[in-house]
């Protein structure tokens, strides 16, 4: 027990579990589609689809990690320039699916078929999709374990524990048409009360909005540096910043074009839509995103603004942010913190059950997108679904004690940092597979796989660290002193920013498979 736990009331848990309760009533609800002659499921509406697609981002782990960031010295509103390139995408996906539908592989075929022949690469292609998945999946429930963790006293397995057992009592509710007509309604919840947040944050401020916003302006911190936390632009050309206009150029681009056109959690909701053009309409709708975004970019600034009228005295709440030098180390814990010890019981009972609710409905849908049974299931699909999930178990366990050893790494960094696996592999194979058959060599495809990720490997040294312990400065010191020059702190997390991987890695896999056509 850490204590925490006190703040957080029986009535509480009444709202959560009433959040929950509510949850799979509407889920069983949205089940009932089915058509009266007998086609199938009827196609949700594109708003709701739009809807379900903004939870997804939001509920994969932005929620807690932009407030977070923002309350750290070094957090600004540089993330605003990879949400205008995720604006622009968006626009060019929704195009191209209302003009082409070439992304959804129309509705009754696969699309990994092509002219009637199975592409060589659909098995790479169906692998990295199940990895991107069970990623996916391991992050969702390391956001959910993290709080839960806070409001129980109990140990990340236990609390993994439950969440499973949770989880898996959702998937028989029903399925993914299910999922994304409750995640309309779960937004709506998630963005009235990350109003009330902003707003109780906001209305506790003792300064007016010019000294707050000189504040913001001239931060300083323990070691006597300024901060500008309203910094939007940032065009440094240093490799190892992870939000740069460089970045959101050249690198975020293809983020964003794996997330909603390779992403299987994604484009099974999008087939629930009538046609391509609804589709696109719904890659549109999704756009509305960025206004909670900044909402939640709001919030994280109006904390940085309380902490520094009001830091912290408590020896627990010091010990479970891991207060260090005027800011939280364990800066992802922030908010759910402060809403936890600063507002009154009933309210944070309700923010807790919408965020809970909304992130399990998540997990249901991530859990979903894994290889699932077919209708007609076999040993070896039980077995293949049974694998894939003890690999998201396994490495949520170990992201929780990474995320919860490491100092400096939030969930935003970290969730990036895992999208460096399957991001430039997927751009690099869906760029191959458009060559056609004589134009790709599966095998030489497979190096540049590899290739790939032993760079993300070594480029992640904070893994190795965390493997070899100190051992590692041996061979570290081997290494050319070009590539630790890049390094801006003084512990060697990695050579560059993971987000320069995705391009880099797609490249290698595109030159790896690619063949000159006979």
């Amino acid at each position: 027990m850490n204590g925490l736990e006190s703040f957080f009331s029986a009535r509480d848990w009444g709202i959560v579990a009433g959040f929950l309760a509510v949850t799979v009533l509407i889920t069983l609800l949205f089940r009932r589609g089915r058509r009266s002659d007998g086609q199938g499921p009827r196609p949700l509406p594109w708003p709701i689809v739009g809807a379900s697609l903004i939870l997804s981002e939001l509920t994969g782990w932005i929620f807690l990690a932009l407030p977070g960031v923002m309350a750290a010295f070094h957090g600004n509103l540089a993330y605003v320039q990879w949400m205008v390139v995720s604006l622009m995408m968006r626009i060019v996906i929704g195009v191209l699916l209302m003009r082409r539908g070439c992304s959804l592989g129309g509705r009754d075929s696969s699309p990994e078929e092509c002219g009637g022949k199975v592409h060589p690469l659909c098995a790479p292609l169906a692998f990295f999709s199940h990895v991107g998945s069970c990623l996916g999946l391991a992050l969702r429930l390391c956001v959910l374990v993290l709080p839960l963790a806070l409001l129980t006293g109990w140990s990340f397995e236990w609390c993994l524990l439950l969440l499973v057992v949770v989880s898996v009592s959702l998937v028989f509710t029903g399925g993914i048409r299910a999922v994304t007509g409750v995640e309309s309604i779960h937004l709506l919840s998630l963005v009235g009360v990350s109003v009330a947040v902003f707003s109780s944050l906001a209305g506790g401020l003792t300064d007016d909005w010019s000294a707050s916003w000189e504040k913001l302006r001239q931060s300083e911190d323990f070691e006597g540096l300024i901060h500008d936390k309203l910094a939007i632009v940032d065009f440094r050309l240093d490799p190892a910043l992870n939000f740069t206009f460089w970045t959101a150029l050249f690198c975020f681009p293809l983020y964003q074009w794996q997330a909603l056109t390779l992403d299987r959690g994604n484009l099974l909701r999008l087939r629930l839509c009538a046609d391509t053009r609804a589709a696109g309409r719904a890659v549109f709708s999704s756009s509305l995103g960025l206004f909670v975004i900044l909402l939640l970019l709001a919030t994280g600034l109006a904390l940085f603004l309380f902490y520094r009228s009001h830091p912290p005295e408590d020896p627990m709440i010091l010990r479970a942010l891991a207060w260090n030098g005027g800011e939280p180390a364990r800066y992802d814990l922030a908010l759910p913190l402060w809403i936890l010890t600063e507002l009154p019981e009933g309210t944070r009972g309700l923010i807790f059950g919408a965020f809970i609710a909304a992130s399990l409905s998540g997990v249901h849908a991530s859990l979903l997108s894994l290889p699932c049974l077919p209708l007609r299931s076999s040993i070896t699909s039980v077995l293949s679904a049974a694998l894939w999930g003890l690999a998201a178990l396994v490495l949520v366990i170990g992201l929780l004690r990474y995320q919860s050893g490491t100092s400096g790494i939030g969930l935003l960094s970290l969730g990036y940092g895992l999208a460096a696996f399957t991001v430039g592999p997927l751009v690099g194979l869906s760029l191959l597979a458009a060559r056609g058959h004589r134009g790709v060599s599966p095998a030489g495809a497979l190096v540049g796989v590899i290739l790939s990720w032993a760079l993300v490997l070594l480029n992640r040294l904070d893994l190795w660290e965390l493997l070899f312990g100190n051992s590692r400065t041996e061979w570290l010191e081997r290494l050319p002193d070009f590539l630790l020059a890049v390094e801006s702190t003084p512990s060697i997390s990695s050579f560059v920013s993971s987000p320069w991987l995705w391009p880099i890695t797609a490249v290698v896999t595109w030159l790896g498979g690619w063949r000159k056509c006979p």
